[in-house]
């Protein structure tokens, strides 16, 4: 009987250290999960800094008082091109410029390429070439890029695209006080 103890002793204490060690690898997998997961949030979190950067500055470039150039402090269509244009200081300097800026100890760049689009025919699509010698766009379309490079050394980028329509800003207020026409009966 006492034999038939011990080996039940020897066979409890392999299985412990069995145990021990299923929990060991467990606790090891879980570790680089954990470090996995940490690392994917933190590229997620620069991804929607950057995308909020992207969108302020769409934003921004919409904002434009008048279709021509205006002087210093005063924003107009015309002056939106590669990586300019956007409200300004009374100094004449971007608010919201191209360029390297830090947010949370993550370093961004921000740069914009434009594309002119013409509306030539009503009915036609938008086209590169102008419809007239001198003709402004009636759209500028943005390819904004936006570059960083995380705590750990590792580049990202996002790229977004969207156009900006040149209209004349008082106008547009003035078609949405205009009275619909009433209908004959």
């Amino acid at each position: 009987m006492s034999a038939l103890i011990e080996r039940q002793r020897g066979i409890g204490l392999v299985e412990v250290l069995l145990a021990l060690l299923v929990l060991g690898v467990g606790m090891l997998a879980l570790g680089r999960l954990t470090a996995l997961a940490l690392r994917e949030i933190e590229i997620g979190r620069a991804r929607a800094v950057a995308v909020q950067l992207a969108r302020e500055k769409f934003e921004d470039l919409r904002s434009f008082a008048q279709l021509d150039a205006g002087p210093a402090g005063i924003f107009g269509f015309d002056e939106i091109g590669a990586s300019a244009g956007g409200a300004e200081t009374a100094e004449g300097r971007l608010q919201l410029p191209a360029g390297a800026l830090e947010i949370d100890g993550l370093r961004f760049t921000r740069e914009w390429t434009t594309s002119p689009l013409y509306l030539c025919d009503a009915e036609g699509a938008a086209t590169r070439d102008p419809c007239a010698a001198g003709r402004r766009p009636d759209l500028l379309w943005i390819t904004m890029t936006l570059e960083w490079t995380d705590l750990n050394g590792i580049a990202g980028s996002v790229i977004i695209e969207s156009a900006i329509a040149a209209f004349e800003p008082a106008l547009a207020s003035q078609a949405l006080l205009r009275p619909a026409p009433i209908p004959a009966p």
